[in-house]
């Protein structure tokens, strides 16, 4: 239990920038015609962000939340429970992320830093003083810019979901405010062609950054049990301006000697604050100091 204990520090940080980037679509440049007052369905409010998304490079956001890890293994159960506010840089042509900010954790705050360009993820989880390198998911292969641009992905879960059910689904559900477009997704039943879908980009994204990192996932067993997302968009401009998301995944663990399950639950609000027109690279000191991951045979 101590051996597989060690591993629930590791997912805060992947979990986090995978959460990110599958749930937020570029800001995009201002619609300075207001929308037509007429009755929108979802799926035309969905292609409308698209289409307000593709002029952006890139956008700037504000993470905040918490997420809890329990991990169950040989009959016993330790969890821990973290906060976190972060600020994040997002890049699509090429993807990168770069994240800065805090996590609190039983009574103590840490400074959080992390840069993913391609397939290199760097983390530093005491305010820049060491750097952890891993590799595995890159963002440039995975689903091209629709890993940062998920407008995309909520188009193509609306046209699955109406597939398999018919153009009424519960899943889906718009409302209107005087300035948004209020969309809420809730995927918690048992219907495997949505659920695929999410699995794809979390396996994608997070899996082999997890593996990487060393944490020994059983990666064909890992299994998604709901996610609910509500999106709130401009009715004027369709631009995305911010992602309430809740998400609970199993993540199953063997290291050869015990295993065991890690439970992650997620909240978070993500608030869009704009293009970002920088670009993002790792600086050349986090390369040179970076320490390599350890395998999980490790």
């Amino acid at each position: 239990m101590n051996r597989l204990f060690r591993y629930l520090m590791i997912p805060a940080m992947v979990l986090l920038l995978a959460a990110c980037q599958n749930s937020t679509a570029d800001s995009g440049s201002p619609n300075k015609e207001a929308a037509e007052e007429e009755k929108l369905s979802v799926n035309e409010v969905i292609q409308k962000t698209q289409e307000a998304s593709q002029q952006a490079k890139g956008q700037t956001l504000q993470v905040e939340g918490k997420q809890d890890f329990n991990l169950e293994a040989e009959g016993q159960s330790q969890g821990i429970t973290q906060s976190f506010d972060m600020n994040m840089e997002l890049t699509k042509d090429p993807a990168a992320v770069h994240l800065t900010g805090t996590m609190k954790s039983a009574g103590e705050t840490g400074e959080m830093e992390a840069y993913q360009v391609g397939d290199e993820f760097y983390q530093s989880m005491d305010g820049g003083t060491t750097w952890l390198k891993s590799e595995g998911a890159d963002l440039n292969q995975f689903g091209g810019d629709q890993a940062q641009n998920p407008s995309k992905a909520l188009q193509k879960l609306e046209e699955l979901v109406s597939k398999f059910q018919g153009d009424k689904n519960d899943m889906f559900n718009m409302k209107e405010t005087e300035d948004q477009y209020v969309i809420t997704l809730n995927v918690d039943k048992d219907l495997k062609q949505v659920k695929d879908l999410y699995m794809k980009q979390l396996k994608g994204s997070a899996v082999p950054a997890l593996k990487q990192a060393g944490l020994p996932v059983k990666e064909d067993e890992v299994k998604l049990n709901n996610i609910k997302q509500v999106v709130y968009i401009d009715k004027k401009s369709f631009e995305q301006e911010k992602v309430d998301q809740k998400t609970e995944i199993e993540i199953p663990l063997d290291d050869g000697t015990t295993s065991g399950m890690i439970t992650a639950k997620q909240e978070m609000t993500i608030t869009l604050k704009g293009e970002y027109k920088g670009t993002i690279e790792v600086p050349q000191e986090v390369k040179d100091n970076a320490q390599t991951a350890p395998s999980p045979e490790q």
